[in-house]
């Protein structure tokens, strides 16, 4: 048998953290997969008072399991290509920006998400940033 929602929690309506109404009438614009990937991304920044977050592909597809077993969340449930697919459709649409990082090897390191702000438009796309930057590692 299907696990059905037991519905939403009181408390939610005092919670602080509101759903950004900045992307009210945008919706439409994104496919399912998109909205998902941006919603976990804005989860994991806003929801966390961030202003961005390294999220691996296996948190987003499966979530985050804190050490004592207590679920954070259990992620979109989506697949590999069409999270990959998502996250491109995201960063060309300007919904979100991604920096991917090197070690000092020159290796890419888990990527880090942030919503876009305004006036940050990748002049060459028109979309979001894609950023590739080597961290400096301290002695």
């Amino acid at each position: 048998m299907e696990e059905i929602f037991n519905g939403f929690d009181p408390e939610l309506q005092f919670q602080t953290w509101n759903f950004p109404m900045v992307i009210n009438g945008w919706v439409h614009k994104i496919t399912g997969s998109e909205f998902k990937v941006l919603w976990y991304i804005l989860r994991h920044t806003y929801g966390w008072q961030k202003e961005s977050d390294t999220i691996s592909y296996s948190q987003f597809r499966f979530g985050i399991k804190k050490r004592d077993g207590k679920w954070v969340d259990k992620g979109t449930g989506l697949g590999v290509n069409t999270l990959k697919r998502a996250i491109a459709g995201l960063v060309k649409k300007g919904f979100i920006e991604t920096i991917k990082e090197r070690n000092k090897e020159g290796e890419f390191q888990t990527t880090i998400y942030k919503p876009r702000f305004k006036n940050t438009i990748d002049p060459k796309t028109g979309g979001g940033l894609t950023v590739a930057r080597k961290r400096i590692e301290q002695s």
